[in-house]
């Protein structure tokens, strides 16, 4: 078995394939905090390779006008990174980053594209996928612009279950402030609907928690 049978949309492809997309594949290997794809201007074709990851976490980052970053999506291996970018065309596309050590494979985009066709199995999950992120986004949007700083906070962390990152990298991902991350999560802690871990929070009351919604 290949490292490639961990990713989830290749669940019920058969050995043969898995041996041959690992041979047409190219493994990859980047340090916490490396760019792994710089991001691109508008009307420049996104026509890299798709990353297969297998062991790690990788983020799309966009600067804020903060002067920060934006974090707009985010993969844990093992995961398929960027579905969008390989498939949209000519639009712009943030950064890649490695926000923990990374392994995994890189795919020619035809080749994946062409998996596509042949593979009902992945065609199916790679859809499905792309809807949901889709919702998620349309949420994340709604809530940006109609919910007050907690409730966010509160909303993401029950969806997570446990946040795996530093308050900094949550802020990012919700478009917030490390200051205003560091309050409500002070909040809610002190509420005792979340815990403060060294590597990251854990909700420990999602009923008390969900009040804050």
């Amino acid at each position: 078995m290949t490292s490639l049978a961990t990713i989830p949309a290749f669940a019920a492809l058969d050995a043969r394939t898995l041996v041959a997309l690992e041979r047409e594949s190219h493994p990859i290997r980047y340090a916490a905090g490396a760019v792994i794809r710089p991001a691109t201007a508008p009307g420049v074709v996104c026509s890299g390779p798709v990353i297969l990851l297998t062991r790690g976490t990788i983020v799309a980052a966009y600067p804020a006008a903060s002067g920060g970053q934006f974090w707009a999506g985010r993969w844990d291996g093992p995961a398929i990174v960027d579905k969008p970018a390989a498939l949209g065309g000519p639009t712009p596309s943030g950064a890649l980053l490695a926000t923990t050590a990374v392994t995994g494979r890189v795919l020619p985009a035809a080749r994946f594209l062409r998996l596509l066709d042949e593979q009902p199995s992945v065609r199916r999950h790679v859809l499905g996928k792309l809807a949901a992120d889709a919702l998620a986004q349309r949420q994340r949007m709604a809530d940006a612009v109609t919910l007050p700083a907690v409730a966010r906070v509160a909303r993401s962390l029950l969806a997570e279950g446990t946040w795996r990152g530093s308050q900094e990298e949550l802020a990012r991902v919700l478009g917030l402030s490390r200051v205003t991350v560091n309050r409500v999560l002070g909040r809610l802690a002190a509420a005792s609907a979340v815990r403060l871990t060294e590597g990251g929070v854990r909700v420990v009351n999602p009923t008390r928690l969900a009040t804050y919604t």
